[in-house]
């Protein structure tokens, strides 16, 4: 099945707002209540930048989340957006800062030359699916756990990756209830009391 992004931000406009407007109505998965893997062993990180090394301690997992998120950054590179991932965070060399603020993993976006980036810092691998899913044209996409997010609940995330919808986000944030679906309330309060797009 051949997938349609829409690069237009006036269509991607045009859409945010239809989302917000229309409830899911699709079939959900709650997911597998999976934790998420500890940091065991400790692993090296090759700066795509300068090609130095830096030694992480208990870093195997957080090296499996930055290679995973190329794979969705090179994703909607091939499909023709204008998109980067700044991980120099991890580089000892090229991030001299990075002991003293926490960045992550830097996600930005931009739909037109003449306009500057969207910054998005410390971005988790969901906050990527979700900027994927929401470019390709579907209404929900599958969290780390596999668990179905719509995006007629959470037009906030996508308001935060791409920066498009702004009075839409706004006027969604005024209207939103807990209770707009209720096959999903349970499951959406429980996710908005962890900060949205958690490390996974």
């Amino acid at each position: 099945m051949d997938i349609e992004y829409i690069l237009d931000r006036e269509a991607l406009e045009e859409r945010l707002v239809k989302l917000a407007e229309t409830p899911y109505t699709g079939e959900i998965s709650y997911g597998a209540m999976c934790y998420i893997p500890m940091e065991l062993s400790s692993a090296s990180y090759e700066c795509t930048v300068c090609g130095y090394a830096t030694a992480h301690k208990s870093f195997s997992h957080t090296l499996h989340r930055i290679l995973l998120a190329r794979e969705l950054v090179s994703e909607l590179k091939s499909a023709g957006y204008d998109v980067l991932l700044d991980e120099r965070y991890y580089c000892q060399y090229c991030c001299a800062e990075r002991k003293k603020v926490y960045i992550g993993l830097t996600f930005m976006i931009r739909f037109s030359k003449k306009e500057k980036y969207h910054i998005v810092e410390d971005v988790s691998n969901d906050d990527l699916r979700c900027v994927s899913a929401f470019l390709k044209g579907e209404d929900h996409f599958l969290d780390y756990f596999d668990a179905t997010t719509p995006f007629y609940d959470w037009i906030d995330w996508i308001g935060k990756m791409t920066g498009l919808g702004i009075s839409t986000v706004a006027k969604w944030k005024s209207t939103w209830k807990e209770d707009s679906d209720p096959r999903v309330a349970e499951y959406i309060r429980a996710k908005r009391t962890s900060i949205i797009g958690d490390k996974v």
